[in-house]
This record gives structure tokens, C-alpha cells and sequence, in this order.
């Protein structure tokens, strides 16, 4: 059994297209999705790609939660509330994923991301299963997979779950690692890269009766930098609903001014 195992897409769809082809040319027998497919300029563009493909899972990431506008990734409501001066970090947290809800919601997205479960689970052969979950087991955000920690941390992160294999994303940092009967991967970022690298990376799981492997890719696209600009660009799906955002905008600024707490 083959799976491509795609994660932080962040509506990046010229990194995504370029994963895309070299993963089909692997010929997966499943596509698996770990979360973070918005948050750039293009989740349109994106949903609609990743959701074409048969055989594929998905999790949610933090950022569909932040684009259902449940919870700040820095700043809470709660924090403005006590502290007055973090107010325009709230708002600028607001606006920037106020536009993309009103594109998603414009493109009738938004029932899609509700409905995202936080983790899914498969049976691979040789009775094995595999978990998928965004960055921590069950949960959407938590510290996630990264090379630096050491086998005790990893295997007391993942201590609430007994799968033989373990994917997270959240991180951007591609991993893999057998610790005794376990194997636990991040197969990278698709569409934001961490600093000092341009390349989307993906990874490919083998799974047989005597056990599974990963292999990572990491990809040049078109298109340069990552993509998270924090605005549609012209030409993208997403610029349909650019002009939504004066209205998520006014609704979540106008009630956290009425809050005279956050003043």
C-alpha cells in the first residue's frame, strides 16, 4: 500500500500543483491531507484540488480553525481584554483570515471545514494502523513532530495513541523515524517552507506485511517564495471574495469594539 502524504499547504496552489504531479507519477493508492490547506493566497484553489483526488483523507489544521475565526494563533480576545495595547494584533489577526473566510464562504466552503474531524485513522497491512492528526495526537495545534526532539519526547508525545504509524504536520519540518515497532513522520511543508528554503516538500509511506518506510521529496515550482501574502492574488478563485472581507471585518471589529474591555 502507497500513500502520499501531503501537509501545510497554506493555500500555496503552485506548490501544491508541482506535489501533486510528482506524487501521481508515485502512483499512491491514497492520498492523505494533514491539515493547514488555508491561510494563503489561493484556499480555493486549493480545497478544490486536494478534494478532486479519490481515495483521500483529511484532518484539520489550525489555521481552518482560525479561518472559522475560533481563536487567535497569538492574541485572544481574552488577552486584548486585559491588556488594551495587543487590540490592533487581535484585528490584524481578524482581517487577515476575515478575507479568506469571506472567499471559502462565497465559494460555499465553510460547511466542508466545519465538518473536518481533528484526527483519522487507517489500516495498513500486516494489521498495522495509522494515525493522522494536524500536530499533536487528537488536537489541531500542540507542539508536533520536528527531528530535534529526542526518541523519550517523541514517544511521550504520541503516548496517548498505540498506532504503529504516526503522521503530523504543524511543524514544516520533515521527519521520519522508527522507534521499535513505531514509526512516526512529518512529511515536510507543501506550500510554506521554513526559512532559507523555497522547496515543497511531500512524503510517500510503503506500507507491506513487513512493515512501512518513508521517502520525502522535496520539489522545486514555480512560483518562488512561499505563498502567504496575507491577500488574494489577481487572477486566484480566492479574489471572488475579497469583497467580503468589509463584512466579516466590520463584524468582528465592531464587536470587539463594543467589548469595553478590549478598550
Amino acid at each position: 500500500m502507497r500513500l502520499a502524504i501531503l501537509a501545510d499547504i497554506h493555500g500555496n496552489s503552485a506548490a501544491l500543483d508541482t506535489v501533486m504531479a510528482h506524487a501521481d507519477d508515485q502512483g499512491p493508492d491514497h492520498w492523505v491531507f494533514v491539515g493547514d490547506y488555508v491561510g494563503g493566497e489561493d484556499p480555493v484553489g486549493v480545497l478544490e484540488r486536494i478534494t478532486a483526488l479519490p481515495n483521500a483523507t483529511f484532518v484539520r489544521g489550525n489555521t481552518e480553525r482560525f479561518v472559522l475565526m475560533r481563536g487567535s494563533p497569538f492574541v485572544t480576545i481574552e488577552d486584548a481584554a486585559s491588556n488594551p495595547s495587543l487590540v490592533p494584533e487581535l484585528l490584524s489577526f481578524v482581517e487577515k483570515f476575515a478575507w479568506q473566510r469571506g472567499a471559502l464562504a462565497q465559494a460555499g466552503w465553510i460547511g466542508w471545514i466545519e465538518a473536518l474531524p481533528v484526527f483519522s485513522e487507517l489500516s495498513l497491512p500486516g494489521h498495522r494502523r495509522l494515525l493522522v492528526v494536524h500536530a499533536s495526537p487528537f488536537r489541531d495545534d500542540g507542539p508536533g513532530l520536528k527531528p530535534t526532539l529526542s526518541d523519550a519526547e517523541l514517544t511521550e508525545l504520541f503516548s496517548s495513541s498505540d498506532h504503529e504509524v504516526c503522521v503530523s504536520g504543524h511543524t514544516h519540518r520533515a521527519m521520519a523515524r522508527q522507534i521499535e515497532d513505531r514509526l512516526f513522520v512529518n512529511p515536510g511543508s507543501v506550500g510554506k517552507p521554513l526559512e532559507g528554503s523555497t522547496r515543497a516538500s511531500y512524503a510517500i509511506i510503503e506500507a507491506t506485511e513487513a512493515g512501512a518506510r518513508a521517502r520525502h521529496f522535496e520539489l522545486d515550482y514555480d512560483g518562488g517564495e512561499a505563498s502567504d501574502r496575507g491577500r488574494p492574488q489577481p487572477g486566484t478563485k480566492a479574489e471572488l471574495g475579497w469583497d467580503a472581507v468589509r463584512h466579516y471585518s466590520a463584524t468582528y471589529r465592531g464587536a470587539l469594539r463594543r467589548d469595553r474591555r478590549a478598550l
